[in-house]
């Protein structure tokens, strides 16, 4: 049973290592209508699948996960707010030290 969970695990980490961006992806995708109105966040225009579609970001708030996994061209749909950035270590946002 072990041998099999990491036969899954290893074949789940390879399947993400493939680029599944080829260069005519956007032909075959089909982008649902992003707009300012229908989006909790900001609008980024082509932040979605592969670069082919607009996406919708939220702004984390401090404390919050930012752990940024990218799945096969999917990004990832949350970004720290304001005066916040992904702390590496942690994968969690933190204030700028910048800020204030």
């Amino acid at each position: 049973m072990l041998t099999k969970l990491i036969v899954v695990c290893c074949v789940l980490v390879a399947t993400n290592a493939l680029p599944a961006c080829s260069p005519d992806i956007c032909f075959r995708v089909l982008c649902a209508a992003v707009t300012p109105d229908s989006c909790t966040g900001t609008v980024v225009k082509h932040g979605g699948f592969c670069g082919c579609c607009d996406a919708c970001v939220t702004g984390l708030k401090l404390g919050e996960t930012c752990l940024s996994v990218l799945l096969l061209g999917a990004p990832n749909s949350g970004a720290c707010g304001p005066d916040l950035y992904c702390d590496k270590t942690t994968n969690t946002c933190q204030a700028s030290p910048l800020a204030g």
